[in-house]
């Protein structure tokens, strides 16, 4: 399972997020967007944190206390539904066309 966790929405996120192959499930976090979705695993070193879409999408102090805790044998890529005591997230959203996830971004950001 493939859990990201964006920080900042800009519009190669957003490019990104209607990309992303479909279905997913998505919601708002605290500070941005996160992701779940089946992966289809990575071919060359079968280490989800060497994928081209973790290194570039996901927050970068997430992916390195994930590598950090699996190295170490720990729970890792967990999305938090409470953290630090902030507010809850929103609800999953189910993804399944290019006009679903159009929806979301227009909530989600008032304009996109």
């Amino acid at each position: 399972m493939m859990k990201i966790d964006l920080d900042w929405m800009s519009k190669r996120t957003s490019r990104f997020l209607i990309a992303l192959k479909k279905p997913y499930e998505i919601r708002r976090g605290n500070k941005g967007v996160n992701i779940r979705s089946d992966c289809p695993g990575c071919p060359r070193t079968q280490d989800c944190y060497d994928c081209h879409i973790y290194v570039i999408y996901d927050d970068r102090n997430r992916l390195k206390l994930n590598r950090q805790q699996k190295y170490r044998g720990l729970s890792h890529n967990i999305l938090w539904d409470i953290k630090r005591g902030q507010k809850k997230p929103d609800t999953w959203h189910w993804i399944e066309t290019e006009q679903d996830i159009d929806r979301f971004l227009r909530q989600f950001t008032g304009f996109w």
